[in-house]
């Protein structure tokens, strides 16, 4: 679409001239050259780039004066956000994880759980004997959130009870001793955590304000409104997830052997159906559960002993101790009647209560990932150097965010240049196959701490693998530069200056930047 050769200085046209030095079958056709030939092309091209860079610096300068010094072309400089590690611990500060600023910690809040969902989830581990396993994708900063108590809702007793057996044949709940939670292969406590009574924390969500109110992008201002909400959720940082498990008070010690993880997704494809009574949903899919099975006291406390009639029974002091009816799976030599009551209830016992259910205390794990906020966004207008006539900037035009997380997404929105170029390594000419000053192609990629750092590169000769890459080097003549993203862009063979006045202004002192948005009809894209 674009160019025609400037008078005066001695701008030149790259597409012409890369291909009319040469026999086809010299440039082209390795298997007719040999490598000194090939060698001197490459210098010969590499020769015509360097010195289109010296005329357009020229032909930029005429046109627009003086360049300021260290003028950075709209890209300036900015900063990776960084976090320390440091001890293990929990973060009970819940209004704080998600708050995107020094004080905060721009995490990824995972939601409440809903009803549904939670009984969803109970109805798994309490019909499931058993269940998933313990190994844990590795993490070390994590939320644990509260689903379920024991005996809070028992749908099928004949499964579990979630309660023990105790010496007077008495049935007590299970989670009255599963007090303090544990995490990871140091057995931490997590704070404020126990079966019965998990502490309601105040939460933001990092996205959630008050009614009525507008982020206006300013922290220390938009905290003041963010929607805080009660859950029993616990942030833990730089703990791994190498195990769980739980405080018996009953037996006064760390019970981490009795506990399984079941993936959401598995209870999906169990059952799909549930939803609540106000048609909340009940998808648990991608999440996380750990389950725990409470185990009684096993010590030498009690003993096993046989009476006149050759009938062995459990004999000591019993009330302190879990006892579940015995199985046909379970050792002979492990079995016994309750003391007092031998043969008189006709069952037969087992020390430990533990019985495969692992629905006697139910959390969820979800890793802490930083929230996907811009950490820099802007407009590039790029000139391929294809000739140096009219310094319309729209040879490329694309739009850039880049995201805390290190991915980037990138809209092209204009190819009007006559060379082809890729940004990002995407090529944009086989992307966007017309040429135009107008067009619209995105694509994703990561890896790019600042905008000036996406690369656009321009191929001059596919052949011999020629190329150079558009640079905006502070205090030199601009290849490209970073604009607004409210930035209307030239139309062709219109002189940026014409379209955008006050840009001239601007290469003399970079603070003048009004112009980025002031513009005069019909000289640029709308």
């Amino acid at each position: 679409m674009k160019k025609y050769l400037m008078s005066g200085i001695a701008a030149f046209a790259i597409a012409a001239a890369f291909t009319s030095c040469s026999k086809s079958t010299d440039l082209y056709d390795q298997n007719a050259v040999d490598e000194r030939n090939k060698q001197e092309q490459e210098q010969k091209l590499q020769d015509k780039i360097d010195l289109a860079k010296a005329n357009y610096k020229a032909a930029f300068t005429n046109a627009f004066g003086n360049i300021q010094n260290g003028h950075t072309w709209g890209f300036g400089s900015a900063k990776a956000s960084t976090r320390a590690g440091g001890d293990p611990t929990a973060n009970v500060e819940g209004k704080f994880w998600a708050k995107p600023t020094s004080d905060g910690l721009n995490l990824v809040v995972p939601g409440k759980l809903t009803e549904a969902q939670k009984d969803k989830v109970r109805r798994y581990f309490q019909q499931h004997q058993f269940p998933g396993g313990t190994e844990c994708e590795a993490m070390t900063d994590y939320f644990v959130q509260h689903v379920y108590t024991g005996t809070t809702k028992v749908d099928n007793a004949s499964l579990t009870t979630e309660k023990y057996i105790d010496g007077n044949l008495s049935l007590q709940p299970c989670c009255n001793y599963m007090n303090k939670l544990g995490v990871g292969s140091m057995h931490l406590h997590v704070n404020d955590y126990n079966a019965t009574t998990s502490t309601t924390r105040e939460v933001w969500d990092g996205v959630t304000y008050k009614d009525g109110y507008t982020p206006t992008g300013d922290m220390s201002r938009d905290f003041n409104y963010a929607y805080l909400y009660q859950d029993q959720i616990m942030l833990m940082q730089n703990v791994d997830t190498q195990s769980f498990g739980y405080h018996n008070s009953m037996a006064s010690n760390e019970d981490y052997n009795h506990y399984r993880l079941v993936s959401g997704d598995v209870i999906q494809a169990w059952d799909n159906s549930t939803t609540a009574t106000n048609g909340e949903s009940a998808d648990v899919s991608g999440m996380l559960f750990v389950g725990f099975d409470f185990e009684g006291r096993i010590d030498n406390g009690v003993t096993i002993n046989t009476d006149g009639n050759g009938n062995k029974y459990f004999d000591g002091n019993l009330n302190m101790y879990g006892f579940r009816e015995a199985t046909s799976d379970d050792p002979a030599e492990k079995v016994a009647y309750m003391k007092n009551h031998v043969g008189g209830d006709n069952k037969q016992y087992v020390l430990g209560c533990a019985d495969g259910y692992y629905s006697d205390w139910i959390v969820r794990i979800t890793k802490a990932v930083t929230r996907k906020t811009v950490k820099e966004e802007g407009r590039i207008i790029c000139e391929d150097l294809g000739t140096s006539d009219d310094f319309d900037f729209n040879d490329v035009v694309f739009d850039a965010t880049i995201y805390t997380d290190g991915t980037c997404d990138i809209e092209i929105l204009a190819a009007g240049g006559i060379l082809d170029i890729s940004v990002a390594g995407q090529p944009i000419h086989p992307a966007v196959p017309t040429m135009t000053t107008k067009c619209s192609y995105k694509f994703s990629t990561s890896g790019y701490n600042s905008l000036n750092d996406i690369p656009v590169v321009v191929t001059v000769d596919a052949a011999l693998a020629t190329t150079y890459e558009l640079a905006a080097t502070p205090g030199d003549a601009p290849q490209k530069i970073r604009v607004a993203k409210t930035y209307k862009w030239c139309t062709e063979r219109t002189n940026i200056e014409d379209a955008h006045p006050g840009f001239k202004a601007w290469v003399s002192d970079e603070t003048k930047d009004a112009w980025m948005n002031n513009y005069v009809n019909g000289k640029v894209v709308e």
